[in-house]
C-alpha cells in the first residue's frame, strides 16, 4: 500500500499555514526530511519571521505516529527559534486526534475546526 502524502506552504503576515494532504503512514520519514530541506519558509532564517504556524490537516486521510513526527519536529523548529505559542492544527479527523491522544501530544497543540475559527490574538 502506497503513501499519498502531498504538502503546500502559505506565509499569511506572520502566520505560517501549512496544509498536508493524504495518508501519512510509514514513509512520513522520508516526507519529513524531504519538507524540511525542500521548503525555503522552513529554513532557519525565514521560519523566524512567523509568529504562528497552523497545521490544516482537513485533506489528511490517515496518519500514523510516523505522521505525527512531521508535526513534533516542526514544532521542535519553531520552539528553537524561540516561539512560545503553540502549534495549531485545523482540521484533524478523530482518527488523527485518537493518534495525537494515543501518544500523549494532544494537548502540545491548540485545536479548532477551521483556520477562521483561531482568535485574532494569534493570527
Amino acid at each position: 500500500m502506497t503513501d499519498y502524502m502531498k504538502r503546500s506552504l502559505e506565509a499569511r503576515g506572520s502566520l505560517l499555514l501549512i496544509i498536508l494532504e493524504g495518508k501519512f503512514r510509514n514513509s512520513a520519514n522520508d516526507f519529513n526530511e524531504h519538507l524540511i530541506r525542500d521548503e525555503p519558509l522552513l529554513h532557519a532564517r525565514e521560519f523566524l519571521q512567523f509568529n504562528q504556524v497552523v497545521f490544516d490537516l482537513s485533506g489528511v486521510e490517515q496518519m500514523s505516529s510516523s505522521g505525527i513526527g512531521i508535526l513534533v519536529v516542526l514544532m521542535k523548529m519553531f520552539q528553537a527559534a524561540g516561539h512560545t505559542e503553540p502549534i495549531v492544527i485545523i482540521g484533524a479527523s478523530a482518527q488523527i486526534k485518537r493518534v495525537l491522544r494515543t501518544a500523549q501530544l494532544s494537548s502540545m497543540f491548540r485545536h479548532f475546526r477551521k483556520l477562521d475559527h483561531i482568535p485574532e490574538v494569534m493570527q
